[in-house]
This record gives C-alpha cells, sequence and structure tokens, in this order.
C-alpha cells in the first residue's frame, strides 16, 4: 500500500510541477471508445466496451518539441453475459488524471504532426454496480469482491495531430489489482482510441 501511495504522490507531483511550466502550449478536447479488458486469476477475461470524454493540456518544456500533458477524463464501460438464460451485467465508472511525456514530429510544413507519449494514470473508480437476473444490482466494493477505489497504471500511445484536429492511440495496465482477495485476483488493462479538437 504505502508503495501505491507513493506513486500516487509522484503521479500528482508532475501534474503539480506542469502547471508551473511558462512555455507554450495546447489544450485537447475529445471523445474516446475504450476497452476495459478484466483478467481474472481464474475463468475467462471479461471486456467492458466503454465510451467517454477528455480534456488535456500540453505544456511544452524545452525548446525541443517536448511536451507533459495532464488532465481529467471520464469513461463508463459496460460488460454482459447470458448463462443458463440468467444475464450478467456489469456498469463501470472511471475518473482518469493522466500525465503523459511526449515529443512532437513534424513534418508536411507543420501542419502535421506525430506525437508518441509514455505516461502514469491515476483511475479512481467512482461505480462498477453488477446485476444478475432479476436482482438488485450490488457494488464491487462491498464484500465479497472489496474492489479498489483507486488504481496506478502506465500507458503508451500516439497522437496524430492535422490542423486542428487530432486522433490518437493508447495501452495500458494498473500496477495494483481492481479485485484482491483471498479467492480472487482481477487484473486490468486499458485499449482506447480517442480523436477531438486541439486548440
Amino acid at each position: 500500500m504505502k508503495k501505491l501511495l507513493s506513486i500516487a504522490a509522484a503521479v500528482l507531483m508532475l501534474a503539480g510541477s506542469a502547471t508551473t511550466a511558462k512555455a507554450e502550449g495546447y489544450n485537447r478536447i475529445g471523445i474516446m471508445y475504450d476497452l476495459e479488458i478484466m483478467s481474472p486469476n481464474y475463468g475467462d477475461n471479461s471486456n467492458l466496451n466503454g465510451f467517454g470524454v477528455g480534456y488535456l493540456h500540453g505544456f511544452q518544456i524545452t525548446q525541443m518539441p517536448l511536451y507533459i500533458e495532464t488532465g481529467l477524463n471520464m469513461t463508463a464501460g459496460f460488460w454482459s453475459e447470458t448463462n443458463g438464460g440468467v444475464k450478467t451485467s456489469l456498469t463501470k465508472l472511471t475518473f482518469n488524471v493522466p500525465v503523459n511525456v511526449g515529443y512532437r514530429f513534424y513534418f508536411a510544413g507543420n501542419t502535421m504532426n506525430l506525437m508518441p507519449y509514455l505516461g502514469l494514470n491515476l483511475k479512481c473508480n467512482a461505480m462498477a454496480d453488477m446485476k444478475t437476473g432479476d436482482s438488485d444490482s450490488y457494488s464491487m466494493f462491498k464484500e465479497p469482491y472489496k474492489a479498489s477505489y483507486v488504481q496506478v497504471g502506465w500507458h503508451v500511445g500516439a497522437v496524430y495531430n492535422f490542423s486542428c484536429f487530432y486522433a490518437g492511440l493508447s495501452y495500458g495496465t494498473d500496477f495494483n489489482r481492481f479485485v484482491s482477495n483471498d479467492d480472487l485476483k482481477i487484473s486490468t488493462m486499458n485499449f482506447n482510441v480517442t480523436a477531438g479538437y486541439q486548440f
């Protein structure tokens, strides 16, 4: 737990240091498709199809096109399966605070650029409600799952900018598990596609 708190503190410190940068920057707003893969220690993976919105601000930190980005995004993920005529579903709401370091490669007269990046992510799981058949929904944060409200992870990706529009891809995993108890352990990883407006 101490290691997790140290990583979370590092993410927040990087975000705070970015706000003191004095060089030029940019803003991005966009929509995303997010695929969250939950991998249990036994049984099959569960794929949550999700959609979200997000905002990022980039700060140029050197004379070279090297940037730090930070912001906030929100995703809602959905999963369901039917066994023996009984449907089980999961709805998950997550807030993410990424901190990225990226380098821009310009081409076509500087009207286009490609920025690969690497970053850390602070994930706050706000809701994870399961429902089986006609029963009432129940929260995975309670017994027997005792899911984690906070996860910290890493991600890698790239953003392609054309004029004031952009599109991006990223993949990442979490350092701590979404569920980690005596019987069940669920690891998570995310793949997302984003598109939006940069100004």
